[in-house]
């Protein structure tokens, strides 16, 4: 019989109805014959099993939940492991990627893919193993070989976050597992990008806005665009590719705008220019006015301890970037905090859009690509959010 862990009856309801985290206040039995790591069976308080998860008593998630009981998949962790990849990837080939207009796309995206604290991103035919769990340190040469098995990347890389070791008390694992790779190039919608898998944000690319991409680019033909926190351009790109008169891209990191530059040129785009420094700043000092401002910041809201703080920085940043649109012209705002709600991030653009003096219409709120699925049972999942809108 596989070890278990019981858990009170007011954590049990959510976890029957598929939540993948179960927190060390949740747990009755006691943990002292567990390993760390360990695959165990988390069972309700009258000891029926709900599903199987892994295992981890240093963290505030003591046991992450990969499989449920009304499942018809292998309950044994290799098998499991084995099928859930199977099932992402089918997904993935559901939705037509890779394509041979895009080779960048996500293959596993953590809870929304029943694999808690895994993420694989596929950057042309290298894998990038993103993990915020133990379980994935400890099976990085089982997973590695898993996903060349897949036969759809060559090589995999490694990536921790130095956050994620600290709260995951994750020790570093051995990087030999990652394959030596440099500098390549990846197609999206056509256009080229260069990508650096061992650096830069997250796995070297923001493949999470690969739709709100594509749709700037069906309304930039003639305007005049504003890209506030390019980072390497994706943006900037698909509005020059749009038919952009001209295209503006503003960022505080000189390497990404430097990418952002060889990748205008990979592109054959004339019309981008950069200008580095703080975001903020250069918003509140310019004179021009835009036909298209996109406004896609880093992650503002990490902590609910300082939402309120990261709340008005959301409203003041994007009160700047409503001044910087021409009237009649488009505003595409982005959160990527988790905490950041919908319905909140909506109420902070009417109070930035008071603050501007200006009128706001929302034609579209969108999220990340179908490739980072998102479970009902995991609403945090939604990180993403974007507002299209028409400024006045």
């Amino acid at each position: 019989m596989r070890k278990g862990l019981r858990v009170r009856s007011t954590y049990a309801k959510g976890l029957w109805h598929g939540e993948p985290w179960v927190f060390s206040k949740a747990i009755i039995d006691s943990t002292i014959n567990l390993r760390p790591g360990e695959f165990i069976d988390v069972r309700s308080r009258d000891g029926k099993v709900i599903g199987q998860g892994f295992f981890n008593p240093m963290s505030e998630v003591m046991i992450r939940m990969v499989r449920w009981w009304n499942e018809k998949v292998p309950n044994t962790e290799a098998e499991l492991l084995e099928t859930r990849l199977q099932e992402a990837f089918l997904l993935r080939q559901r939705l037509g990627l890779p394509n041979s207009a895009t080779n960048v796309f996500r293959l596993v995206n953590s809870e929304g893919d029943r694999l808690s604290g895994l993420t694989i991103d596929c950057l042309g035919k290298v894998a990038v193993i993103q993990y915020s769990a133990l379980w994935v340190a400890e099976r990085a040469r089982t997973l590695k070989q898993m996903v060349l098995d897949l036969g759809i990347a060559d090589k995999v890389v490694f990536r921790v976050s130095r956050a994620m070791k600290e709260k995951e008390h994750i020790d570093e694992i051995d990087f030999t597992y990652s394959d030596d790779v440099e500098q390549s190039q990846v197609l999206e919608h056509g256009l080229k990008y260069y990508v650096d898998p061992k650096a830069g944000q997250k796995t070297g690319f923001y493949i999470d806005q690969r739709d709100n991409r594509m749709m700037m680019r069906s309304f930039a033909q003639g305007a005049s665009c504003l890209d506030v926190c390019s980072f390497t351009g994706g943006f900037s790109m698909n509005l020059a590719a749009g038919g952009a008169s001209d295209v503006t891209a503003i960022d505080s990191s000189e390497p990404a705008l430097d990418l952002l530059a060889k990748n205008a040129e990979a592109n054959g785009f004339d019309n981008i220019k950069t200008i580095g420094g703080d975001a903020q700043h250069i918003m509140d000092n310019m004179d021009k006015r835009y036909d298209i401002v996109v406004l896609d910041p880093p992650k503002l809201a990490r902590r609910m301890d300082s939402f309120a703080v990261a709340r008005a920085k959301y409203e003041y940043w994007n009160a700047s970037a409503l001044r910087r649109v021409e009237r009649g012209g488009l505003l595409l705002t982005c959160s990527c905090s988790s905490i950041m709600k919908r319905d909140t991030f909506i109420a902070t653009l009417k109070e930035a859009a008071h603050r501007a003096k200006r009128h706001v219409r929302i034609i579209k709120v969108t999220h990340a690509g179908g490739d980072h699925p998102i479970v009902p049972a995991y609403p945090r999942g939604e990180y993403l959010k974007c507002l299209l809108v028409e400024v006045r």
